[in-house]
């Protein structure tokens, strides 16, 4: 009897315990998650300064092939960049047409496409669309090479593999996307004045420029370069890790594409927020009196 009394006793506290595990279990999780972020994290920094470390070898031994990268950025994803930022500068005037027309100032109309388009959305969209088409595209491009042993075959041909890889192609993102982000802008500015001048009529087109420029500087197009060209070097050093350490064969490239998706939508919106406060949200240029 005594015997039966501890076996039972000893099921029951070992079912107890199971219990208390199984409780502890999603926070166990949530500890775990939370280590492997953040090393994952500190292994893309590292790897971040080691692209940058490598840029001056990039460029005495390399420099053709980030050429070639650029054009190849240029044709093949400016086009998809531009469309899409020229339909956020016709939604931008149309939003404007209906909501300033509702309190009889269809004259701010430029005043709308200054804050809406130039401060707000051109870095943080272009950010986003960067992600999506060039982002995962460098992610499963170096994800390919690498189980496909062409990284491994770079390395025993001597050649740098991050270098030529990785580093060429920050270089050629540092050369090409301000062209690309300049008229990226340019077409969301167009965007805005065929929809309010020619198309809806909402103001004349000497209004719309002249209040324009008067809620836009030269300085807040220079702000919004120094945000979007920050977004795209994180983007590609994200990108390029995933990429250049995928394993596991196709399976692991699709799932460290992404990965570095997900994670170049986070960098993005938070860059977003960090970079809207530093320079516009601290020293807003509102002429109203003007």
């Amino acid at each position: 009897m005594s015997n039966s009394r501890s076996v039972g006793g000893a099921s029951a506290a070992r079912e107890r315990i199971n219990q208390e595990g199984n409780a502890s279990d999603p926070l166990d999780k949530l500890a775990a998650s939370t280590v492997s972020g953040l090393d994952t994290l500190g292994k893309i920094a590292i790897f971040g300064f080691g692209m940058f470390a490598d840029l001056p070898f990039v460029v005495r031994h390399y420099f053709s092939e980030a050429i070639r990268q650029a054009g190849i950025l240029v044709v093949s994803s400016s086009v998809v960049l531009w469309v899409f930022t020229l339909t956020i500068g016709l939604e931008a005037a149309l939003l404007a047409h209906y909501i300033l027309g509702n309190v009889g100032a269809q004259d701010y109309a430029g005043m709308f496409i200054a804050f809406a388009v130039m401060q707000a959305t051109s870095a943080s969209t272009f950010g986003w669309i960067f992600a999506a088409k060039v982002g995962c595209g460098y992610a499963a491009e170096l994800g390919t090479m690498r189980i496909t042993e062409e990284v491994d075959a770079l390395r025993v041909m001597g050649m740098h593999p991050r270098a030529y890889l990785a580093g060429t192609r920050l270089l050629a993102c540092l050369l090409a996307v301000p062209f690309i982000f300049v008229v990226t802008l340019t077409m969301m500015l167009a965007g805005g004045w065929v929809m309010a001048v020619q198309i809806l009529g909402t103001t004349s087109s000497g209004g719309f420029l002249d209040v324009l420029w008067t809620f836009m500087t030269p300085l807040d197009v220079l702000l919004a370069l120094v945000w979007s060209m920050a977004t795209v070097v994180a983007i590609v050093v994200v990108s390029c890790y995933f990429g250049y350490n995928a394993s596991g064969g196709p399976v692991g490239v699709g799932t460290n594409t992404a990965r570095s998706m997900a994670l170049n939508l986070i960098v993005a919106s938070a860059f977003t927020g960090l970079f809207y406060q530093v320079f516009f949200g601290m020293n807003v240029a509102f002429p109203i009196a003007n």
